[in-house]
């Protein structure tokens, strides 16, 4: 059992980390079903041989209501938060778990030390000998056999889930195939009059070309503050100032006029971070004020720009009532988003995220389909493509009318 419980333990942080969460589910799930039926045969058994004290019988069924109770815990956080969540949650049923399994072990070995000594005095040495031989051959027979069991399943959902990955990467292909001319257009979000041309020159070309979906995503943590040429902060300006100005220039008519007869585009999608949950108020200080940071402590501004993005997206939901407006979290990316870091933790940094991230590639399948195939209404916040709600003050419609008239009175000149 302790294997299986290192094994396990090593694919859920995998598979938390690159966003699996359905074959994660499935996988505690299988393993409560195994734990919970091992030990009740186990208890099943030795009542039935009439070879399990009293002792031993509290011991398994307290095992068996503690696993129990973790894997509701279990499920019911990783069906609701996200990948960090799932992450910490991994780490601590696998303590709990260890000490199941010292405790079972303890109590297996206290049990089976019994059994022997009373097979001694009873039978003699010979033939407590040959019982025991018997018993742990089939132990080992049974752990085999189960281990078979697990391999094969875990292997079947693997190939399931790759059959549908890689029928998710056919349909992006086909879709891409019936659209195959590409355009690249120059942006930079540091630069509010590089974000204005960018939009001026997708709006005048959607006269001709009207695009059917807009995906906003990019975004900074640098090491310390710094300043743009327009005077705001830069990762202030880069993860949500440069963005609202982009959607408003470019979707000036739909917003100025919202019964015109403007039928793109259908889908308005922001990509944001679940790091918003961890953000202050938004209103707590004025919008473009920032707080010193360093190195150490950048992802609390970040946090607080990726707020503003998805109270930015529940605005526009309200204001753009001819397209469906939603935001998304992809999960964990091995982008390079951390080349700002201390040079010294930088190369640990990378080998963290490359071997528990997802690629960019597997990242945006999560986007596309939530841009293509989302039946959620216009609002709705996606992480890795799960429907989940947002934090709370986020969907306020008085705080995030603050941040539009905010919004408005930095790029008044330029809207």
């Amino acid at each position: 059992m302790t294997v299986a419980v290192v094994v396990w333990l090593c694919v859920s942080v995998c598979l938390a980390a690159c966003g699996c969460r359905c074959l994660y589910l499935c996988l505690c799930l299988r393993l409560g079903l195994c734990l919970g039926l091992r030990l009740g045969l186990c208890l099943c058994l030795r009542l039935w041989l009439g070879l399990c004290p009293d002792l031993g019988l509290g011991l398994g069924l307290c095992l068996c209501l503690c696993l129990c109770l973790c894997l509701c815990l279990c499920l019911c956080l990783c069906a609701c938060v996200g990948v960090w969540v799932s992450g910490c949650l991994c780490l601590c049923l696998c303590a709990c778990l260890c000490v199941c399994a010292s405790v079972s072990v303890s109590v297996s070995v206290s049990v089976s030390v019994s059994v022997s000594v009373c097979l001694c005095r009873c039978l003699g040495v010979w033939v407590s000998v040959s019982v025991s031989v018997c018993l742990s051959v089939c132990v080992c027979v049974c752990v085999c056999v189960r281990l078979c069991v697990c391999v094969c399943v875990s292997v079947g959902v693997c190939v399931c889930l790759r059959v549908g990955v890689s029928s998710l990467g056919v349909f992006v292909c086909s879709v891409a195939a019936q659209r195959p001319r590409v355009s690249l257009h120059y942006l930079d979000l540091s630069s509010l009059a590089s974000a204005t041309r960018s939009a001026d020159a997708l709006r005048a070309m959607a006269e001709d070309q009207p695009p059917d979906l807009v995906i906003t995503n990019a975004a900074v943590v640098p090491a310390a503050n710094s300043t743009t040429s327009d005077g705001y902060e830069l990762m202030f300006q880069v993860n949500y100032l440069a963005h609202a100005l982009w959607l408003r220039r470019l979707l000036a008519l739909q917003l100025s006029q919202p019964d015109a007869r403007v039928t793109w585009p259908k889908r308005v999608i922001l990509v944001v971070s679940e790091a918003h949950r961890a953000a202050a108020a938004i209103n707590d200080r004025p919008l473009k004020e920032v707080r010193a940071y360093g190195a150490t402590d950048s992802m609390s501004e970040y946090a607080r720009s990726k707020l503003a993005l998805v109270m930015l997206g529940q605005e526009l939901s309200r204001r753009l009532p001819s397209a469906h407006v939603s935001t998304i979290c992809p999960g964990p990316v091995n982008s390079d988003i951390a080349r700002h870091s201390p040079a010294v933790i930088r190369p640990l940094i990378r080998a963290f995220m490359q071997g528990l991230f997802a690629s960019p590639a597997a990242a945006a399948q999560a986007v596309v389909v939530a841009a293509t195939q989302a039946v959620e209404p216009s609002g709705a916040h996606f992480h890795m493509a799960f429907p989940t709600p947002p934090r709370p003050d986020a969907c306020d419609p008085i705080a995030t009318a603050w941040l539009w008239r905010e919004t408005e009175a930095l790029l008044a000149q330029r809207l």
